[in-house]
């Protein structure tokens, strides 16, 4: 599962051929959350308080873009 972006001990991932919504996963030793990537909205997750999930929430919305545009290079989509 590639890395996209490291934010401390956390690792925004996306995993090649993955379904939609275009998401990505979020992981901090054993806390793991998906959220969509156009909305910043949380998907699902565990181990991870509300408080940690609105700031990952904003940096997957920061970027947005880099995200996005992994996801498409992930799905071969142009």
């Amino acid at each position: 599962m590639p890395t996209i972006i490291i934010y401390g001990r956390v690792r925004f991932c996306i995993y090649p051929k993955d379904h939609r919504p275009a998401h990505v996963h979020v992981i901090a030793g054993e806390a793991h959350a998906k959220f969509e990537i156009i909305t910043g909205q949380c998907i699902s997750s565990v181990g991870f308080s509300s408080k940690a999930l609105t700031k990952l929430s904003v940096k997957v919305l920061e970027h947005r873009k880099e995200l996005m545009q992994a996801w498409k290079e992930f799905e071969g989509e142009d």
